[in-house]
Order: C-alpha cells, then structure tokens, then sequence
C-alpha cells in the first residue's frame, strides 16, 4: 500500500507539510482575489469566448498595458516560481532517503528546481495548446454543433489534464530523485507509469476518492461551505469576508490533500508499495495504539480552523442579514396591491381618434374579449373593408413559429421548455352595428366587409370578439406558472398605404407589429383572487359577481395597451419627473421588485430630462418570470430576472449571479424597455421596415443613462449585452425585420451595430448637441410616425451634413 509510505513520511518529515501549506496558500489566495475581481471577465470568456471581451471587462486597474497590470503580470510569474521551487523541496523531502529536516530539503532541492519548473511549463503549455485546438475546432463546426462539440471538448480537456498529471508527477520524481535532465526526467516518468500501471490507477482513484471525501467533509462540518459563495455579490463586503472564510478551511484541506498525493506519488516511483498483510498483528496493533503527537497536532489545528471560519460565518451571516433584511422590510411597509394602484379618471374620448373599447373576461385558461373598433378614416378616399390584426391568432401555431420560440428552444439545450410549452386556439366573428358580418382571417390578418363605404373624415366601426384559449407560453401572450400575459391581444386596425391594407406576418424576429395612437378603455373580469396591472390608468375595481371583480382601464394617446394577471402580485412605487413610477412582483421577489423600481426611476428620471416628457402620468414595470430579457408597451414593460442563457448548463447559472451578470442584465433591460416609452410609444415608427428608428434609439439611450451613472457605464453595457459592440456596418440603418433569421442576428445588427452608427454621431457632435438632436427628434413626432429620413433631416439641421451622411453611409 502506497499510503502506509505516506503515513510514515508525513508523520516524521516536517518539510512536507510545510511545503504544502505555502504551496496550497500560493494557490488559494490568488484564486479568492481573481474570484472577486475577475468574475465578470471570467464568465464573459466562458459564455462566449471572446477573449477581447474578457479583457475589456477586467477592473481598469488589471487592463494592458497599465503599470499595475504588468506589475501583477510579473507577480504571479514570481508566485509560479516560487510555488514550484516550494514544491520541489517537497518532492525531495519525500524520499525517506534524504534527510527529513527542512533545511536540507531546501538546499538539496536548490539544483534541481529548474528542471521542474521546464517540466510543469511544458505539460501547462501542452494543456493550452490542446484548449485552443479545441476552441477552433468548435468555432468552425457550426452553431447547431456548438453544444455537443463543447462537452466533447471539456471531456477531452479533463481526461487530457488528469493522464498529463499522472505522468508529470512521476517525470518530477525522476527528475529530483534521479537528477535526470528534462528529456530524459519525462521518459523515465513514463516508462514507470506503463510498469507500474496497476498502482498507478489505484493510487490515483484513492486520493481522487479522498480529495472528495475531504471536501464533503469540509462542507458538512463548516457551515460558511453549506452555500456556495457564487450566491454573494462579488463586489460586497459580505463576499470579501466570505472569501476569507473559504481561505480558511480551504488551504488546510488543499495542503493535506497536496501532502499526501506528494508521498503517494513519491512511493510508487520509489517502489514503495507494502502488503499491511505481512505486518505482524502484534506490531500493527501497537503502531495503532501508539500516541501521535504529529497526528494530534494536526487534528487540534482542524478543530480550531473550523471554530474560526464558523465565527466567521455566524457573525457575516448575521450583518449581511440584518441589512438585507432592514431593507426588505422597509420595503415591505410601502407595498401596495394592484387595486391600491386606483387613479384620477381621464376624461371620456373626444372621438378625433380611434378609439377601443374592450370588454373582456378570463375563466381559468380561457380569455373571452369583444373590442369596439372605431376607426377615423384619416385617407382620401372612402373604404369598404376593415383590415384588423389579430395578433393573438399567432399564439396558436406549430410551437416552433410561436412569436420569439425559434431563439428560446435553440437554447432550451434541456429541452424543459420544448416540453412545457403548449399553442393556443383562437376562434373569431365580426359584426357592425349588431349584426354579423363577413370576416376572414388568415394567420393575423383580418379583414372586415362593412356593409357601407366610410367616406373620408368618417369613422368606420365593428366588434371583433374573440374566443381563446390561452397558450402555455413565457412570452408576451399566454399562461406561465402562475402569471398570465396579455401583450398583443387587442384587436387592432392595420397601417393603411396606396389605399390598401399593410398585411403583415407577426413572425419570430424582433416586434412585428404595429398600432397607432388611439384611445383604449378596457374591463377586465377575473376571478377575485387575482390582480391586474398593465397600462393606462386603473379608473376601478369592482365585485360583478360571486367571486368575480371587475378591473377597469383608460389609455389615452396608446399604441396598445397591455396587462399582466395573478394572484401574487405586489408593488412599490416612487415618483420620478412628476410621473408615477411602479415595479410589480411576486411576494417572493421583493428584491427583485425593488431592484427593478430604482433602475426604473433612474432611467425615467434621466430620458425625461433629455428628451422631454411622456403623454402620460404612469409607467409599470412588471416581473414575469420570462425568458428573454424584456418587452415594452406604452405604459408598461415586461421585464425578467429569469434568462435562458446557460439553460441546461451545470454552474452556469450560479457563475452570472456570483459575476454580477443577471444584475446587470436585469438593470440594462429595464433601462432599454424603458426608453421605449420615448422611443415607440410616443415617437412612432415602422417597426417592421425601420426597426432601427426605435431599437438603436432605445439602445443608444440606454448606453447614454449607463454612463450617467457612477463607474463605467460602457464596461456595464458591454457586460449586460455581452458584446463590445458590432461596428457600423452597411445596411444596418435601413435594415428590415425579414431579412433575418434569428434574433441574435436582428440584435447585433439593429441593436448594437444600429446604436455604433448613433455612437459615432454623438462623438462627432458631443454630448450636449446629440441630446439636442434627440431632444427635437422627439417633439417634432410626439405622438406621431417618425420615418428614418425625418430623422436624419433633424441631425442635419442641428448636427450638420457630416452627422447625416454618417447614418446615410449605413443605410
């Protein structure tokens, strides 16, 4: 048995421990640093791999070429240095050969070192090359691959690490026992692996089992391990000192486990490989008995390592505690309900818009809705037909041309959503004046046969009913858990040009869909248990019925009107710019609701004040539970903590919470759905044919709040988008929704390269004079259809010809 040798070794040969406590502390404690500074870097590398991105997220004090940054660089190749000079005079002290005293294992080992050191260096640099080997060939094997040809990749890569190891470890031995050179050191190592194969495999599966056992055991008896640190913000206090703690019981265990596997490895190279069998009971019943002072020692140091780091815990635990808890229930005391949200009636509609008028009822999965159409006939010419979308019809196709579903369930690896996920039915009538009258749907167009042309300046009028049942969807319209979402569900009239009906398809890429402004008034029957929140302003809640209440809404100047049901829900609200601002969630997710409310208010506070204020008094930010990030109406955004990014993933989604990330992305949603309050719910637009005039508006704003705020606010846009931005390139201006396949391509394109060509217009007139361009962008289509020509006359006429031809060039 290899371990009777490591037993005899560790009990009569201090410099092995010692060696592997400076050994495991030159390991653990950088380690805790970058775990704290680089976890942004680091998880950015690991979903991407983009090393550019990893590099322009590390703190500023680390980026290349600074002075801190080489000074470090230089550090940890002394530290690498010094840990395999520490660890050669292990490796010689495990040799029951050499003298046991520390001294001696230091200047035996003196020569020697250097060729250690060119053996790790080689088998390192050997392990790296086999990485990046495999990076290329996962980069150039497709998309569709990527999955499968990573856990490919990490299996080659551990196996290829582990058998790497088994050799090195015994070409060190005949390099510092032997005084082999390099060369010859790692023939000898393999040739002793090949002879000695047997106890090679036993030796290596003993301490892998051992390690794990050292580490359960670390766990279970210290309750600073029981949660992973990944659950703690990376930047707080709380983590430092939790770091701090994982140090403490970290480097014990880590320098056992290194002293062990030193004379482990030492005795198979040694041939020191014993039969307990043979040993006389007699003398391994007095062995056993015999007192260990080394033995009591190291227990006595365990026991006091573990009274430490549990003091640790307790009294972080205890401060982080009542902080978070301090919060919350300050919080908690300014909840409201959905019906405490009640406010002022706005006055009835004057009839020089359309208007919608929508009586509606949810009776569990099954939403029945008739909507009012009436429709100013604003052309020059009179009409015979209505064209309506019905945008909800969407809902009920193959789940994979569900709006949004061709992304989510490429990334649903798992394939939990894929299986969750159910199509809707959706069945419609139309009448005018009380009677039924011809109506046609195909996929979301409807089309409407008025019995009577409307001349121009009149106004056409019909009922659309609507008979659902609701689809199991995470995404704008449907039931999830316990939430149901009614985005895109109101019947509305269709763009008219060239005297015809724009019919077009409410695909999966980006937001298909359109509406003018007009004036909504809405009621809601739900059961009693369940609250509404949603657009416009809640006028009433009223009890029509056993167990039934009516919720009742009025929009004016909207474009849609959306809303969001459940029993759970819960507020906080604030005033910013003389408008209400509200952040709806579950009871559960007050921190997320409170999160939610501050980003909100931050971002309205800062658009308001650049570009003037909104048509309306409210606006609600509701926690989902979704999946993709966000969605805005006028009024109102979707927002979601929840991401499928890593979904299937294990570790994945403890690493973006430990970095930071889904904060960051939550707080870059919220701010971008919001700015679509300006940029689509006021200023109008085709987002169908010009979804830049809105999106790379809404992204080049919501990089303009980020900066506002203090730090980096462009290392947080590029963290939150995972994305150093796509240069400007041709066509993104002018780009259309069909000419993209998925949304990952429509959002570099439109998004990020769209908000690059903005970028590089507000750096060429600076700051002041860009938010002046916005600024009169926004009152010259205040409530109107802003068109990307429009928009480039007004940075010609304030920014001059340069800026114009700048979005010309990329249209």
């Amino acid at each position: 048995m290899v371990f009777a040798y490591a037993r005899r070794c560790l009990a009569t040969r201090p410099a092995l421990w010692l060696s592997a406590a400076v050994c495991s502390a030159l390991i653990a404690i950088p380690a805790g640093v970058a775990a704290l500074s680089f976890a942004p870097s680091g998880v950015a590398a690991l979903l991407t791999g983009d090393a550019a991105l990893a590099a322009s997220l590390l703190p500023e004090w680390a980026r290349l070429p600074s002075a801190a940054a080489v000074t470090i660089a230089i550090l940890g190749l002394v530290g690498a240095a010094a840990w395999v000079r520490i660890y050669t005079a292990g490796v010689w002290a495990s040799d029951e050969r050499n003298a046991p005293g520390l001294r001696d294992a230091w200047t035996g080992s003196r020569p020697i070192w250097p060729r250690v050191a060119v053996l790790l260096a080689g088998g390192y640099a050997a392990l790296a090359g086999i990485a990046v080997g495999l990076f290329l060939l996962i980069d150039a094997g497709g998309a569709e691959d990527d999955g499968l040809s990573l856990l490919t990749a990490l299996v080659i890569l551990v196996g290829f690490r582990t058998v790497s190891r088994v050799y090195l470890s015994q070409a060190v031995r005949a390099a510092v026992f032997e005084d082999l050179p390099p060369r010859e050191a790692l023939k000898k190592g393999v040739a002793m692996v090949a002879a000695r194969r047997q106890y090679v495999v036993a030796t290596w599966l003993t301490l892998a089992a051992l390690g794990a056992a050292m580490w359960i055991g670390g766990r279970l008896i210290t309750p600073v391990l029981q949660d992973t640190a990944f659950d703690f913000d990376p930047g707080s206090a709380h983590a430092a000192l939790r770091e701090l703690a994982q140090l403490l019981i970290a480097i014990p265990i880590e320098a056992a486990l290194i002293a062990i596997a030193t004379c482990a490895w030492s005795a198979v190279y040694l041939d020191k490989i014993e039969d307990p069998s043979v040993r006389a009971k007699s003398s391994r019943r007095s062995e056993d008995r015999a007192p260990d002072p080394l033995a009591r020692r190291i227990a006595a140091a365990a026991l006091a390592v573990v009274v430490v780091v549990n003091g640790i815990a307790v009294v972080t635990e205890e401060a982080a505690g009542r902080a978070e808890n301090e919060l919350l229930t300050r919080a908690e005391r300014r909840e409201i309900s959905p019906e405490e949200a009640i406010g002022e009636r706005i006055p009835p509609p004057d009839g020089s818009v359309d208007t919608y008028v929508v009586e509606a009822r949810l009776e569990g999965g099954e939403l029945h809705s008739e909507t009012e159409v009436a429709w100013v006939n604003d052309t020059t010419a009179p009409i015979w037909t209505l064209g309506v979308n019905v945008y909800a019809a969407a809902y009920t196709r193959q789940k994979r041309d569900i709006p949004l579903a061709k992304d989510l369930l490429a990334a649903d690896m798992t394939g939990t959503l894929a299986s969750r996920i159910e199509s809707g039915t959706l069945d419609v009538s139309a009448t005018v004046g009380g009677r039924g009258v011809p109506a046609e749907l195909e996929d979301t167009y409807l089309l409407i046969e008025l019995p009577r042309p409307v001349p121009p300046g009149g106004t056409a009028r019909a009922t659309v009913a609507l008979d659902i049942e609701m689809p199991t969807w995470p995404e704008r319209f449907g039931t999830w858990e316990d939430i149901t979402l009614l985005g895109n569900w109101i019947p509305v009239v269709a763009r008219r040009d060239g005297g015809l009906w724009v019919v077009d398809e409410f695909g999966t890429v980006g937001d298909p869909f359109y509406g003018r402004p007009a004036d909504y008034s809405i009621s809601l029957d739900v059961d009693s248990s369940l609250g509404v929140v949603g657009s416009g302003v809640l006028t009433g809640v009223a009890s029509i019925a056993a167990g039934v209440r009516r919720w009742t809404f009025e929009a004016r100047s909207s474009r849609d009107a959306a809303f969001a049901i459940g029993s759970f829900l819960r507020g906080l609200e604030t005033e910013a710019e003389g408008a209400t601002i509200r952040s709806w969630y579950r009871a559960s997710d007050r921190q997320q609701g409170l999160t939610n409310l501050n980003a909100a208010s931050s971002a309205f506070t800062f658009y308001s004040r650049s570009f003037g204020a909104l048509p309306f008094d409210e606006t609600d930010v509701i926690e989902t539970g979704g999946l993709t990030g966000g969605m805005e109406y006028p009024g109102v955004v979707f927002v979601s903590s929840d991401s499928y990014l890593g979904t299937g993933l294990p570790v994945v989604g403890e690493l973006t919470r430990y970095s930071g990330l889904e904060d960051a992305i939550t707080r870059y949603v919220v701010g971008h759905e919001m700015a679509h309050q300006w940029w689509y719910a006021t200023v109008g637009n085709d987002q169908i044919r010009e979804p830049w005039l809105d999106e790379a508006m809404s992204e080049i704003s919501t990089r303009l709040w980020l900066r506002s705020l203090p730090g980096d606010g462009d290392r947080r846009w590029r963290f939150a988008s995972l994305s150093q931005g796509v240069p400007p390139r041709p066509g993104v201006v002018g780009a259309t929704i069909e000419g993209f396949e998925s949304n990952a391509g429509y959002t570099d394109a439109v998004y990020s390269s769209g908000s690059e060509v903005l970028l590089a217009v507000h750096d060429a007139v600076g700051q002041t004079r860009f938010i002046e361009i916005l600024r009169a962008w926004f009152q010259k289509s205040y409530l109107d259809e802003g068109t990307i020509d429009g928009f480039i006359e007004t940075v010609r006429a304030l920014g001059g010809t340069g800026p114009a031809r700048t979005i010309e060039r990329f249209r």
